[in-house]
């Protein structure tokens, strides 16, 4: 997959929205989500909607459009009490049997998976796991049974360590970062930290940093970019300078329209694509 930036178009979004029980028998609803990089005009929906809306969407990557998929609670089982726990070897069987339909289902049209809920308790599972028949391993290959040259990525929070997995990759699987933050900086209790770029928060060898976080007010919400187009086009051109890429999260209406204020600054952002993706400094 092309990490570089530009008017290249990400669509994060749930495979089907479906409900399934835990090994608590409490159930989670599998929300239809969508996250874009910088340019969009399609309305959250989810896979088989999205199919219909963009063609046949043969030969997605040539025409610059790469769909992955955003998966809720990967694993670890939030209780009555919010309380997680690692998954058993069940909830990976069956998780693995839904995953994998869906991976046999839309086969290369996903580009990758990003899977929420993959906390520290799930990566301290990892080894244990490993003895029984169904583990984090025949999960991920059910993953990547319609597509074995996906993108994987597992996220943990809004924390810098482990989102950019700088003390080590989540999953032993895992390719880019997850990413998620809600600022250029680290956040610190004295307020601003570190810029987060590669350089300040190495990602492991193999693993493409990535950083995802809200041009507007919040996920999915605002109407003007809370960042000046100068402030962009600077974070942006220095993540890219350090080989790393960047993801906006894009606020959509249900009509599948985005808020002018917003799209008036990404237009702008999208003029200067070239530069902010040849690898260099050049703002």
């Amino acid at each position: 997959m092309d990490y570089s930036f530009g008017l290249k178009l990400v669509i994060f979004c749930s495979p089907d929205p479906i409900t399934f029980k835990t090994m608590k028998s409490s159930s989670i609803i599998i929300a239809v989500s969508l996250l874009a990089a910088l340019i969009t005009c399609q309305a959250p929906q989810p896979l088989e909607k999205l199919k219909i809306l963009c063609g046949t969407f043969t030969d997605t990557e040539s025409k610059g459009v790469y769909l992955l998929t955003f998966d809720p609670n990967t694993g670890e089982i939030a209780n009555e009490g919010l309380v997680y726990e690692a998954p058993n070897p069940t909830f990976l069987k069956n998780w693995g049997e839904v995953c994998g339909e869906w991976s046999k289902r839309y086969g290369k049209l996903v580009s990758g998976w990003w899977f929420d809920g993959y906390k520290m308790e799930m990566k301290d599972a990892y080894e244990s796991l490993t003895k029984e028949p169904h583990n984090i391993d025949t999960w991920v290959a059910a993953v990547l049974s319609g597509n074995p040259e996906a993108e994987l990525a597992f996220n943990a929070g809004a924390h810098p360590i482990l989102s950019l997995c700088t003390n080590g990759r989540l999953c032993p699987h895992q390719t880019f970062t997850s990413g998620e933050n809600h600022d250029f900086h680290q956040k610190t209790k004295k307020g601003k930290g570190k810029l987060l770029t590669p350089k300040n928060f190495p990602a492991p060898k193999g693993v493409v940093w990535h950083l995802l976080l809200p041009v507007a007010k919040g996920w999915g919400a605002g109407e003007e970019s809370r960042f000046e187009l100068e402030t962009l086009k600077d974070r942006i051109d220095l993540i890219n300078s350090e080989g790393g890429a960047v993801t906006l999260d894009v606020p959509i209406s249900s009509d599948g329209m985005i808020p002018v204020g917003v799209l008036r600054t990404l237009g702008k952002l999208g003029k200067e694509s070239k530069q902010l993706k040849d690898g260099v400094r050049s703002f």
